[in-house]
């Protein structure tokens, strides 16, 4: 039992599916053992009995390989049940075991034939067709060379119990196969080749494991690095994109729920959780609309980007929309639930900002870095002094488009830490 080590968490996943995927094939075949085990049993059963009575003594040979065979198939089962719990490997060396027992198998059955019966009937009976049905089953071991390598173990097999069998008893064959015993070898060449058939679907079904395994790793990155709270057009977009650090004009939207420390003191917990999660699901669904990012949630607010790390139309007018929606929509929230009520205030600002993957290997996060950062926060802060629920800064007001009659210009501010004053508009 190999563990699996290191950070490779794909190729983990991908052998993960592997093993699933040799589980089932396992139980099929451990199923197929036991359903021979009971025709076999049925068929050898009083006067059904269609073998020779000289073969009596033969007749326990065939159930106890089933039997035998069919619990090495249910072992092996559980012992890849086990290994998918432990997330541990298959050795190769196992697979290669398998597949050699399970080929072999049809192997000793018609051979049980010949010796029972006839050698050029037991040659031709329906156990040599078994061959291809544990060739087709290697397929779901996604492995183009377990399944080239049983077809040709199945074709070897065969083709030299087909050549011992004419040549120690040539009496059984008719005069024309042994003149021509390309009637047993080319079923042999049949089997390779069905291997290399089955072994380039296995290839290319392998390919598509590992596609798909992918994908799910990278919207596991995805989710890892930007929260579970972007939507599914988004997420698509963001495939393949490495996040690295960059400089981007962005519109950063700071949002707060006020007074929501009162809110908080004669609930329970679990309710002032259940409350902010309420408040904020439709929130975070108006900003995926608009094309922004929630980038981080904090306590009773949170933080959304527009225009990174993907860009979509005016980060500035998309940053506005989705303020006013959230407002619009709060609005008709509030009208149905005045006693349980909410307000917010929302700050925006436009600018330059350093963008990117931020942390370890292990833990990254994609931040947003500038003055644009601690402007927007500015904005919401300054909501509270003039009575707004929405302020944007002149940044913002020009970048947008917006017509003067939809704004209403505030008093200029100081900001600690810059000269230049700072206006605000409030649009709500």
């Amino acid at each position: 039992m190999a563990r699996t080590t290191g950070n490779n968490e794909f190729e983990f996943e991908l052998h993960q599916q592997l093993l699933r995927s040799e589980r089932i094939r396992v139980t099929i075949v451990g199923c197929l053992f036991l359903f021979a085990l009971l025709v076999f049993v049925v068929q050898t059963t009083g006067s059904r009995n269609p073998f020779p009575e000289d073969a009596s003594g033969l007749m326990m040979y065939p159930p106890a390989l089933f039997a035998v065979a069919a619990l090495f198939s249910f072992s092996l089962v559980f012992y890849i049940h086990r290994l998918i719990q432990s997330r541990s490997r298959l050795s190769l060396w196992i697979q290669q075991l398998n597949m050699l027992l399970e080929v072999s198998i049809p192997t000793a059955v018609v051979f049980w034939f010949m010796t029972v019966g006839d050698y050029f009937v037991g040659l031709s009976s329906a156990a040599s067709y078994v061959y291809f049905i544990f060739i087709l089953l290697s397929v779901l071991r996604l492995d183009w060379k377990l399944c080239l390598a049983a077809g040709i173990v199945a074709g070897l097999e065969y083709g030299l119990l087909a050549n011992f069998a004419m040549a120690s008893r040539p009496e059984s064959f008719p005069s024309r196969i042994l003149e021509f015993p390309f009637y047993f070898y080319s079923r042999s060449m049949v089997m390779v080749i069905s291997g290399l058939v089955v072994g380039i679907v296995a290839s290319q079904l392998h390919r598509r494991a590992a596609s798909a395994v992918s994908i799910v790793e990278e919207r596991n990155r995805i989710l890892d690095t930007f929260g579970k709270h972007v939507s599914p057009e988004v997420a698509n977009q963001l495939m393949n994109q490495e996040y690295e650090i960059e400089s981007r004009e962005v519109a950063v939207m700071f949002l707060d729920i006020r007074d929501f420390t009162s809110f908080s003191e004669n609930r329970s917990p679990v309710e002032v959780i259940g409350r902010l999660n309420e408040a904020f699901a439709f929130m975070i669904d108006i900003v995926n609309d608009h094309h922004g990012i929630i980038n981080k949630f904090l306590g009773d607010g949170f933080m959304a980007v527009f225009g990174a790390p993907i860009s979509r139309g005016n980060n500035a007018a998309n940053a506005v929309a989705a303020a006013r929606s959230i407002l619009e929509e709060l609005d008709k929230r509030n009208a149905r639930f005045a006693d349980d009520s909410i307000q917010v205030g929302i700050g925006i600002h436009y600018g330059e900002a350093v963008t990117g993957n931020v942390g370890s290997p292990r833990r990254k996060e994609y931040t947003i870095i500038g003055d644009v950062v601690n402007l927007a926060s500015r904005m919401e802060s300054l909501n509270k002094r003039f009575g707004s629920r929405v302020l944007i800064s002149q940044a913002v007001f020009q970048h947008a488009g917006l017509p003067e009659s939809e704004v209403k210009k505030m008093p200029r501010v100081q900001v600690k830490g810059r000269r230049e004053t700072l206006q605000p508009y409030a649009i709500a």
